[in-house]
């Protein structure tokens, strides 16, 4: 079985090879004078095809397709080769006019969202992996609330059992907001664990003013309180993973439609020409 490393090597080697390929057949179209745009013009569009067939593939996991962790390999490869068809077909300058620019920003923004994406699943994805369990995103809600009910079960348990209002007081001024929905989003993205650490402090501050019935209940809190942020890490990194891709393909598809476009007025020149 090949490993990543292999795999790297060989598909990387593979994209340069083509590369290479097409820069030569482009210096070879210039030097007959041949309109080098119409064949990277073609040979890109048949490309950000087959890249845009894997959204494809995707919402249809119930065909015998081959495996979808394959189809993402040759999706990343054909992207970096579409890089030097685009450069290629624009003659290593950026177009002028508004149309043609506008169909190059759209590509440099389907190429930079790829990138991300590349990014996020490489660095990011990594930091989600639990030895112990698998979150779904979908059930990260859910979780929440069962955490927060049980905690507000612990605060009335607290005050009940030990006519003290000190970890009741706490909860409000000081985890409510907390405990009811994802939090910590922006703060876990930019600086993970760093909220977590303030709380934490504060919890510690407060078992010294407890008799040992309310620092038991605390403890207990203090757990739902790790579980809980453990939460609101998998929900804020899922979240960046998941929703990058929104502004992927919407981009994707319309560099489809521009590119159509573009096709149609191409052809009619080169017939008003012929």
């Amino acid at each position: 079985m090949m490993t990543f490393a292999g795999r790297l090597r060989r598909n990387s080697s593979v994209v340069v090879v083509l590369s290479v390929v097409a820069l030569f057949l482009y210096w070879a179209y210039a030097l007959a004078l041949h309109h080098t745009s119409v064949l990277s013009g073609w040979s890109l569009l048949a490309a950000c095809l087959i890249l845009a067939s894997y959204n494809l593939r995707k919402k249809m996991p119930f065909l015998p397709l081959g495996a979808s962790a394959k189809w993402l390999q040759f999706h990343l490869y054909v992207g970096y080769f579409t890089l030097v068809l685009f450069l290629i077909h624009i003659n290593f300058r950026f177009p002028t006019g508004w149309f043609e620019g506008t169909l190059a920003a759209l590509y440099l923004g389907v190429a930079g969202t790829g990138v991300i994406g590349i990014f996020l699943s490489r660095r990011i994805a990594p930091l989600l992996v639990k030895p112990d369990r698998e979150v779904l995103y979908e059930r990260i809600p859910s979780h929440c609330h069962r955490i927060r009910e049980r905690v507000e079960e612990l605060v009335l348990q607290s005050v009940s059992e030990t006519d003290s209002k000190t970890i009741a007081d706490f909860y409000a001024r000081r985890l409510r907001h907390y405990f009811e929905k994802p939090a910590f989003v922006m703060p876990n993205f930019l600086q993970p664990k760093s909220p977590r650490k303030a709380v934490l402090s504060d919890l510690r501050a407060l078992e010294r003013y407890l008799n040992d019935a309310e620092r038991k209940i605390l403890g207990e809190i203090t757990e739902l309180f790790a579980l809980k942020d453990d939460l609101d890490f998998e929900y804020t990194y899922q979240s960046v993973v998941k929703y990058w891709l929104f502004l992927h393909i919407p981009l994707t598809y319309m560099l489809l439609v521009f590119a159509a476009l573009h096709m149609v007025v191409v052809l009619s020149f080169l017939g008003d020409v012929r």
